[in-house]
């Protein structure tokens, strides 16, 4: 079972885009110092839960893609699942199977892998899940005691995602003891580096462009343009 288990769950996210969003529009690299503890977490450790929060936009599902690549880079088997493309029907262990296409159910196919060797299940977007959110469906039961079921044994490391009030105020969410990991965003000269190679633009303190917003999951500017000594947007 080992070896076809470690060959299927070893493939880059199933539902997440292992690109991840490594670098800025001009090549830049962008650090993030959480992906770094991720990965100490599975190389040092006995075994590790962790909540990755933080709020909309923050570049959780990129991270999560980058952490995904990075243990496939390291041969690490891991399996990802991105909890709201989930069939809804969803009910038990064995539907969960059948969804992501494992012959096995989760928990036996990650225990088996943990005894040799570390293991990662890696959760994204557990929030979209949350009871004020999806009122019908069993799926986030079903994902948390696939959690419960793993945690503490030995090797295994789970790492799922959530925003930080969905993560805070859910009962259910709450539930799950794991280490919680705040995903601060990059510096403001990342970001000012960033625009300047959108618009090929030198951007300083002058106040001649004005950021609106910066989806760091998808690298992106909502911006308006400001033409330099007036207040008309270009």
């Amino acid at each position: 079972m080992l070896p076809k288990a470690f060959s299927s769950l070893r493939k880059p996210f199933r539902n997440i885009s292992p690109s991840g969003g490594a670098a800025l529009p001009d090549g830049t690299a962008i650090h993030r110092a959480e992906l770094d503890h991720l990965l100490s977490l599975v190389q040092d450790s006995e075994s590790s839960t962790t909540a990755l929060l933080g709020p909309p936009g923050a570049g959780k599902s990129a991270l999560l893609a980058a952490f995904g690549q990075r243990l496939h880079d390291q041969n690490i088997p891991f399996l990802a699942i991105k909890a709201d493309l989930l069939d809804v029907d969803i009910s038990d262990e064995e539907g969960l199977s059948q969804s992501i296409g494992l012959d096995h159910i989760p928990t036996k196919l990650l225990l088996g892998l943990s005894l040799t060797r570390p293991t990662v299940l890696i959760i994204d977007q557990l929030d979209a899940l949350a009871g004020y959110v999806d009122l019908r469906t069993g799926r986030l039961n079903v994902l948390l005691n696939l959690v419960r079921r793993l945690s503490g044994a030995r090797n295994m490391h789970i790492v799922f995602s959530a925003r930080t009030f969905e993560y805070e105020h859910d009962v259910r969410l709450r539930t799950i003891r794991a280490e919680s990991l705040n995903l601060e965003l990059p510096p403001w000269s990342t970001v000012l580096r960033a625009a300047a190679a959108r618009w090929k633009h030198s951007v300083g303190s002058s106040g001649d462009v004005q950021i609106v917003n910066f989806d760091w999951q998808r690298r992106d500017f909502g911006t308006t343009l400001l033409e330099k000594g007036r207040g008309r947007a270009k």
